[in-house]
């Protein structure tokens, strides 16, 4: 006797619709009210979100119409909508993996420090965009009339035809290599681009842990491939496919799971750290605990001893003491800053006839340098800066 498929699709889809919306209220929830930013990532999230919970809804409709259950449970007139939620579900699910990979990619782009991070970024983005496309017009318009698909066992339609039954599988299992491919360098990609920072270890891998996550949408879409054999249709499709549509909600739950993750750091930080955590917008601190120009003579006095300025960096919060800091009497005596803020530089002569105040030309300095030289180990505050604001 063949297994009735049906419950368990449901409740499946039940448990990770629940999970994505608990996860993504909490990223909206920061980015609205903790950040108070919202980027291009987010709103690509959020259509994400929803074709996903589109893509859950048009499930149940199938499976209560007869997907996963055995044929002779499919009556006549139950089969061309359980085949049209079945095609729905297909463009629902290209959709929703299109727009999660785009919103984790452009989410790391602000953070990446070199032109060979942001050139792998971007031809991952024009690859996933390029292939996720012609998928979706292949599945639309697979037949020909379009409800050919899902009238083809009926007596309504006489005349219609579809394209080679093994022309779907084949763009199928490539989309899944590409999707895979994809999930591991947007989860690989931050691992490479943190290790090298001299951070705290376990703010580091904390960080490490979170941005590679889209590391299980990938592991999700390889077990789902060797499934998609099955995807031609025949009698039988409904129930052969069962694997195929849950395999296809966990890879696209996960993908947006993880992207709703990254946001986890400042939401927790927030609710059950509120004393330590640091504002928006940095530009409403009083004027005596701004650390904009600690930061910037924190990095010139440090080149000998990058550990300890980094350090001072890190551990600032609004609440530390502090002192109120004349910028005329910086720029005019750098090196006579309280020395237990400060790490001596043996190169003075650089200091005093430097611009402190401009912070532009400060990180376009360190940017250029990194940029120069990648192989040397990171230490610039206003780099740890970018990736703690996102992150």
């Amino acid at each position: 006797m063949v297994e009735d498929r049906g419950p368990q699709l449901n409740n499946i889809a039940v448990v990770l619709l629940t999970l994505t919306w608990v996860l993504f209220s909490q990223r909206v929830c920061t980015r609205l009210f903790i950040t108070k930013t919202w980027r291009c990532d987010d709103s690509l999230l959020l259509l994400s979100q929803l074709s996903f919970t589109a893509y859950l809804v048009t499930a149940f409709i199938g499976i209560a119409a007869g997907t996963g259950g055995p044929v002779q449970d499919i009556t006549p007139s139950k089969a061309p909508r359980a085949l049209f939620t079945w095609w729905l579900c297909e463009l629902l699910y290209d959709l929703t993996t299109l727009s999660v990979r785009l919103s984790i990619a452009v989410f790391l782009v602000p953070i990446c420090f070199t032109p060979y991070q942001r050139r792998i970024l971007y031809a991952t983005i024009a690859i996933i965009t390029i292939y996720s496309t012609i998928f979706f017009f292949i599945l639309a318009f697979q037949c020909k009339p379009v409800s050919h698909f899902w009238n083809r066992y009926t007596s309504e339609v006489r005349h219609g035809h579809c394209i080679d039954k093994v022309i779907v599988p084949r763009f199928t299992f490539g989309h899944s290599v590409i999707s895979a491919c994809a999930d591991f360098v947007l989860g690989g990609l931050p691992i490479l681009m943190i290790a090298r920072m001299r951070m705290r270890k376990r703010e580091k891998w904390s960080i490490v842990a979170i941005l590679a996550t889209t590391i299980f949408a990938g592991v999700a879409t390889i077990i789902r491939i060797p499934y998609i054999r099955v995807i031609h249709i025949n009698k039988s499709f409904l129930h052969a496919t069962a694997d195929v549509g849950l395999w296809s909600a966990i890879e696209a739950a996960f993908g947006i799971m993880a992207a709703s993750s990254f946001t986890l750091r400042p939401f927790l930080r927030g609710c059950f750290d509120a004393k330590k955590k640091m504002p928006a917008n940095r530009a409403d601190l009083p004027a005596n605990r701004q650390p904009s120009h600690v930061s910037q003579i924190l990095h010139i006095h440090s080149r000998k001893r990058p550990h300890h300025a980094f350090d001072e960096v890190c551990s600032f919060h609004p609440e530390d003491d502090v002192p109120e800091i004349n910028r005329n009497t910086m720029n005019a005596h750098p090196l006579e800053y309280p020395r237990q803020t400060l790490a001596r530089s043996p190169r003075s002569s650089e200091v005093e006839g430097s611009d402190i105040g401009d912070s532009r030309h400060m990180e376009n300095r360190d940017a250029n340098s990194f940029e120069n030289n990648p192989s040397t180990t990171i230490s610039r505050p206003n780099m740890i800066a970018r990736i703690e604001s996102h992150v």
